[in-house]
């Protein structure tokens, strides 16, 4: 948000290029409005979402949100989205995909944002239509976009890298030390829970594990491992995160039965783990 309404990358070129010491006009240098008083409308009011309206509201910007419910917190409700794109000046997404959140983004919603409205997106790239948002920064419907996901990823969205007012990073909306370290430890946590009593015993330390009773997910824990190396940027993994799979082990009900495995896709952003249909966290 900060980095496409303050138009920080092209700033960042207009010094390289040598145009701002050379005193070379630029439209994209032209005063833009600031913070305080921004309307900021959150679409989606999960974990997320609150720590994203706590954010902005630290900018002195004003705070409005839809979701599925309306909750405890100090921020204006919206009852429909259409609503809130009307309100704000910033579309900020935070909400799961799914059917009823698929393109919910679309034309109509951006025309509603308006030609001084941005939209930013660290959700999942199916919310957005990415042709219609296309279309809206091409018209100027829009005043830009900030993305972390695409439609498809880890594919280059070719039509909106050529907008000087779209941010564009490589889904890094979680990509700290300290979510790595926290995702690490629900999967740690949830092998625990899932595995026969006394099976499993699993130390969690920092980016690093060790195993102390390789009887119960040895396969999973060494992938997470070489998954974890990757995230800290060390050598020792060469394989892009995107191929990587993470073996989960699913228990039976009793300790005598067998440990079925089964193998999922691996995601930045989620470790899957199934118990006969049941979500583990």
């Amino acid at each position: 948000m900060l980095a496409v309404t303050r138009r920080l990358l092209p700033a960042d070129d207009y010094v390289r290029s040598g145009n701002w010491s050379a005193a070379k006009p630029s439209a994209l240098m032209s005063p833009q409005p600031g913070n305080p008083g921004r309307r900021v409308g959150v679409y989606g009011m999960g974990e997320i979402g609150r720590k994203i309206a706590a954010r902005t509201a630290a900018f002195e910007t004003e705070v409005g949100y839809f979701s599925r419910s309306q909750h405890d917190v100090p921020y204006r409700y919206f009852p429909s989205l259409e609503a809130m794109a009307e309100w704000c000046s910033v579309l900020m997404i935070a909400v799961r995909a799914g059917a009823d959140t698929h393109h919910a983004v679309d034309a109509g919603i951006l025309q509603k944002l308006g030609k001084d409205g941005y939209v930013v997106n660290i959700s999942r790239g199916s919310v957005i239509d990415q042709p219609a948002l296309v279309a809206a920064l091409t018209d100027k419907t829009i005043a830009g976009a900030g993305l972390d996901v695409f439609e498809t990823e880890p594919h280059a969205p070719d039509a909106l890298t050529a907008f000087p007012n779209v941010v564009l990073t490589p889904h890094i909306g979680g990509h700290t030390i300290e979510s790595h370290i926290a995702m690490q430890g629900c999967v740690i946590a949830n092998l625990d829970a899932f595995s026969p009593a006394g099976r499993s015993r699993i130390r969690f330390r920092a980016l690093e594990s060790a195993i102390l009773d390789r009887n119960f997910a040895e396969k999973a824990t060494r992938r997470m491992l070489e998954i974890s190396a990757w995230q800290a940027g060390k050598d020792s993994l060469k394989n892009p995160l995107r191929t990587c799979w993470l073996l989960l082990a699913r228990s039976c009900s009793h300790s005598e039965n067998p440990i079925r495995q089964e193998t999922v896709p691996f995601r930045t952003s989620a470790w899957i783990a199934r118990k006969e249909g049941k979500p583990p966290f």
